[in-house]
């Protein structure tokens, strides 16, 4: 249990900025949006309310969306206004801002896809292209690991990194392949197993969305 709850604690973290973007778009101001954000994520943690999530009956993401919808209605304000101490105002949203959120499950998934993409490319860079030369070779090809920079092409990457436009395509093809595990990886460290490819491709599907198209030689 203590590692499961050390697990779940670490998943708040990662979710941290998809709610702070939330609460953003959520008409929060601006100087309470932390505020909110780190009493939101005690508000998960405590007692005993991930325990379906801790079983695994749940999709955590599941679970947040669940919560962030008690948000809009108000409830987990309520709870936070009592638990916070009598006499002190819970932080209000902008109930009007609030009514016009378009599909916050979409908005939070999206930026939890951005999340777990970063905690990718920080395994691969502080991994196995943390010693030069592969450093710089990474940095010149992590933009190419979604395809969404179409104004860099392959044969710019080889000219400065000494390759062809094809040892580059091949280069990049790699890459992604090795990116891929690392994020399937991190996927499985927050659902079920037999949920990780749905969960895995969906995710890359968001990432897919808001990329550009392959660039070309």
């Amino acid at each position: 249990p203590g590692r499961s709850q050390e697990a779940l604690g670490q998943l708040c973290v990662l979710y941290r900025e998809p709610i702070r973007s939330w609460l953003r778009r959520s008409g929060a101001a601006p100087d309470a949006v932390d505020d909110l954000t780190q009493c939101f994520i005690e508000y998960l943690l405590e007692g005993n309310r991930l325990k379906n999530v801790e079983q695994r009956e749940t999709k955590f993401r599941t679970y947040l969306i669940e919560c962030i919808r008690r948000l809009v209605r108000g409830e987990w304000r309520k709870a936070m206004a009592a638990k916070r101490g009598g006499g002190l105002a819970p932080v209000e949203l902008d109930e009007t801002a609030v009514g016009l959120t378009v599909d916050p499950e979409r908005h939070v998934d999206q930026d939890f896809a951005l999340a777990v993409h970063q905690r990718a490319l920080d395994r691969l860079a502080t991994g196995r292209f943390s010693g030069e030369p592969k450093r710089t070779r990474f940095q010149h090809l992590q933009p190419l690991i979604l395809g969404y920079d179409p104004e860099i092409s392959y044969a710019q990457i080889g000219s400065r990194l000494g390759m062809s436009a094809n040892h580059v395509k091949k280069a990049v093809f790699d890459l992604r392949q090795e990116y891929y595990e690392v994020f399937r990886d991190e996927v499985s460290r927050l659902v079920r197993p037999d949920l990780i490819d749905e969960e895995t491709r969906y995710l890359m599907t968001l990432l897919a969305g808001s990329s550009a198209t392959d660039p070309v030689s």
